[in-house]
């Protein structure tokens, strides 16, 4: 969503039918509210808060509200821009169990932000989605302590890629595929290994 006058502003890309819908049913309220400031910092505090809270208690009583207040807030402020490639978590995600893919799939757009705002000098697409991922990654952690039946196979591959170093080249190939955001990512932060 742009917004003209405003430094930067919440877009994200998605490619997937599904994953859009989702996400435009989740941020719909927010997309229609009046423009506001930028973000204070106690705010921007309280986001990466909520998004390490939803990283380690995505199933926690408040989640619910939690991911409410982060979706709006990723939307409404003028000083955050976010794109994210569907590709990268969420398109899989919408292949597997449909028990906690939209929780995973938010998480990894709520994780990219958190990082966007403790590292606002790192503009590389990849760096951040990688993060994004990570940040997913760590909720599917956390879910797996309390349900051991909700294995992605998915996931599981993306797992073995993090312990092997290989997490941020698998976002740089997939990132391949989503246009503008390959084409922002500095080559040379792309090919880390030999």
């Amino acid at each position: 969503m742009e917004r003209s006058g405003s430094r930067l502003s919440a877009r994200v890309y998605m490619k997937n039918l599904p994953a859009t819908l989702l996400v435009v049913a989740a941020l719909s309220s927010a997309a229609f509210a009046s423009p506001r400031a930028a973000s204070t910092p106690k705010e921007r505090m309280k986001f990466v808060k909520v998004t390490r809270d939803l990283e380690l208690k995505p199933l926690a009583f408040n989640a619910v509200q939690q991911r409410q207040w982060a979706t709006d807030f990723i939307v409404r402020v003028p000083d955050l821009h976010l794109e994210v490639c569907d590709g990268v978590i969420s398109a899989p995600l919408q292949l597997a169990n449909q028990n906690y893919n939209n929780q995973l799939s938010m998480q990894f757009m709520y994780s990219s932000a958190a990082f966007m705002i403790q590292h606002p000098k790192v503009k590389d697409p990849v760096k951040i989605q990688t993060a994004g991922v990570e940040g997913a990654l760590k909720a599917y952690e956390s879910i797996l302590k309390v349900d051991e039946n909700a294995r992605f196979e998915f996931l599981d591959g993306l797992m073995e890629q993090k312990k092997e170093g290989q997490l941020e080249n698998y976002v740089a190939s997939v990132s391949n595929t989503c246009g503008d955001l390959a084409e922002q990512s500095p080559k040379h932060k792309r090919h880390l290994l030999p």
